[in-house]
């Protein structure tokens, strides 16, 4: 997890790993009910929601720290924002 976080904080702006952590977050309960309700993988809503909810924290936090250094370094993202 945390070397998908530096990936993606390498290749994402600070801005848009703000927003895009802000998009997983409001998805993250539908993908719950999806499993719990379709998928019947036999765990319940809240534990889909604290795990995958703890992944996503951790993917996006070491993805901010890996941003804030490639920033210091010098280093651009690799998708610019959209002007």
């Amino acid at each position: 997890m945390l070397l998908v976080g530096v990936g993606v904080g390498f290749v994402l702006p600070l801005t848009q790993l703000w927003s895009k952590f802000l998009l997983v977050l409001t998805i993250l309960p539908v993908l719950a009910v999806a499993d719990v309700w379709l998928l019947r993988s036999g765990h319940g809503f809240s534990f889909w929601v604290r795990a995958c909810g703890f992944e996503v924290c951790t993917v996006f936090a070491a993805a901010g720290v890996a941003r804030s250094l490639f920033e210091m370094a010098g280093i651009t993202p690799f998708v610019e924002r959209a002007g």
